[in-house]
């Protein structure tokens, strides 16, 4: 098979294009540097995929204040605060997370009512550290794994790690990594 390259000039024209643009990979995301423009759901390809896999599960595992509610936030396009429903879909009070910190309360389904398309589940950390507490979420990647409805399965896996402090991780978060996730995708 062979490859073909761009002409000198549109190449050279594309890395000027590049060098104009004015991203930082380093920073946050802003309203300036976000995709605002979602996908045309005019699109085929588009909606075939949304009707065949109507909600796309994330977990995301950080710690407190990591900033893992503003990053949901950003995907779903929205400032509203996201609805936690139990196994039952039985609505659970998000507002107080310090009290429930260090408890793995992953099978909760976090949503946004102007976006439910996401379905995130939280893991809120590993700030006490025990053994338990990584086994939880294993465990549910495992569960999640061989689960034969492809909604149920997770489809992303997000690990927030914040940069303030001067261990970016600690000893059970280093734990998790040295365990694996598992093959997610099979």
């Amino acid at each position: 098979m062979s490859q073909t390259s761009l002409p000198p000039t549109d190449s050279a024209n594309l890395t000027k294009q590049l060098d104009d643009q004015e991203i930082n990979l380093t920073s946050a995301p802003t309203d300036d540097n976000v995709l605002s423009n979602p996908p045309d759901d005019d699109d085929p390809d588009i909606v075939e995929i949304r009707q065949q896999y109507r909600r796309f599960r994330v977990l995301i595992i950080g710690k407190a204040n990591s900033g893992k509610t503003t990053i949901l936030q950003k995907i779903c396009d929205t400032t509203e605060q996201p609805v936690v429903r139990d196994q039952d879909g039985n609505s659970i009070d998000h507002r107080n997370p310090a009290e429930q910190r260090g408890h793995h309360h992953v099978e909760y389904e976090v949503t946004f009512a102007s976006n439910p398309a996401f379905v995130f589940h939280d893991s809120r950390g590993f700030e006490a550290g025990s053994t338990g507490e990584i086994q939880a979420v294993h465990d549910f990647i495992e569960s999640r794994r061989k689960s034969g409805d492809l909604e149920k399965q997770l489809h992303i896996i997000w690990y927030c790690i914040p940069t303030d402090g001067a261990r970016v991780l600690s000893p059970a978060e280093a734990a998790f990594f040295n365990h694996g996730t598992g093959n997610v995708c099979k």
